[in-house]
């Protein structure tokens, strides 16, 4: 089995990179740079191919595809956010969308046999601590980022059943984990990573709106799904939840660390002066994941609090060798 990854340089392609396994004999990882944890990944792994490429530009997917005999696309390129309005068409919904549609069409001519689309359960229209969506639930098309979203996914399930490619949309929740080094396009949801960047630089952490609760679960969670999704041939839903039956507050992350550290590690302040602000229209739903415990009854394989320590351990190891590592 071959399988081509996009945005393979980023927090979760990398983690994908890491963790792929089963019949996989090639991985051509697209990425827009190639860092240095990037290259320790493949330099462990011999069947990962590099490619870099622009999003924003064209580019021949057909003639990559058919070089590499791909047989699954794992598509995961895309901007998240807009640095001024003229990035509107000229990069968000170029790279976003129609780079996305070049993908999907070359994918279908070759005849790859899955495609899985890596899309958000931001897109959920409903967003309450206390409620837990289902992938039947309205979506989002009122920001631009899941409104592109949502013309990528809609493309992928009007494909199905149309053409001999199987299209899945994975609606992931909130990811945390390692390799994960730059928070400018995760800034909401990189919020472990900076946590633990303050503990191991030993300051106490500042925290607004602790009561704040997200979909928090280990990115090895969801390259495990991918794992099984790629080798299993009977698919029965082409949507599904990639995330955990419940949200934490940031209030319930920090005490971890604090029994971790065995002191308290944060204080309440105001809003001026915290080092984490977060508000309420920053809360999350919890995900309904039945459609994955169909699949997967084990799911999820690392809980909360061993992915927290997993996570903090990996980072506190990269600070003692770098410095300015995280």
């Amino acid at each position: 089995m071959n399988i081509l990854i996009t945005g393979a340089d980023g927090f979760v392609g990398t983690n994908l990179l890491k963790y792929l396994e089963y019949n996989v004999n090639t991985i051509v990882a697209l990425v827009y740079n190639n860092s240095e944890y990037l290259n320790i990944i493949k330099s462990s792994k011999s069947n990962i191919i590099v490619k870099k490429y622009d999003a924003n530009n064209e580019y021949n997917f057909l003639q990559l595809l058919t070089k590499y005999k791909i047989d699954t696309v794992i598509h995961l390129a895309a901007i998240t956010n807009l640095n001024n309005q003229t990035d509107i068409y000229n990069k968000f919904i170029n790279v976003n969308v129609f780079s996305s549609i070049r993908l999907i069409q070359d994918s279908i001519k070759y005849g790859v046999t899955k495609f899985i689309f890596i899309s958000s359960a931001g897109i959920y229209l409903t967003q309450k601590p206390e409620y837990k969506n289902s992938e039947v639930d309205e979506i989002n098309t009122k920001e631009i980022y899941f409104f592109c979203k949502s013309i990528v996914e809609s493309i992928c399930n009007r494909m199905n059943g149309n053409c001999k490619t199987i299209f899945i949309i994975l609606r992931v929740g909130t990811l945390f984990g390692e390799y994960e080094f730059k928070s400018d396009f995760r800034y909401k949801t990189s919020l472990i990573r900076k946590i633990i960047k303050l503990l191991l630089q030993n300051e106490t952490i500042k925290v607004y709106g602790s009561d704040v609760c997200r979909d928090f679960f280990h990115v090895e969670n969801l390259s495990n799904i991918v794992n099984k999704l790629i080798n299993t041939s009977n698919l029965k839903y082409p949507i599904y939840n990639v995330g955990i039956n419940q949200t934490y507050s940031i209030k319930r992350i920090l005490e971890y660390f604090s029994q971790l550290y065995e002191k308290c590690v944060w204080v309440e302040a105001d809003e001026s002066e915290s080092d984490i602000v977060l508000y309420s229209k920053d809360n999350r739903s919890a995900l309904n994941t039945n459609r994955i415990l169909e699949l997967d009854n084990s799911y999820p394989k690392i809980s909360l609090n061993d992915g927290l320590l997993k996570t903090h351990n990996w980072y506190k190891n990269i600070m003692r060798n770098n410095k300015d590592g995280i």
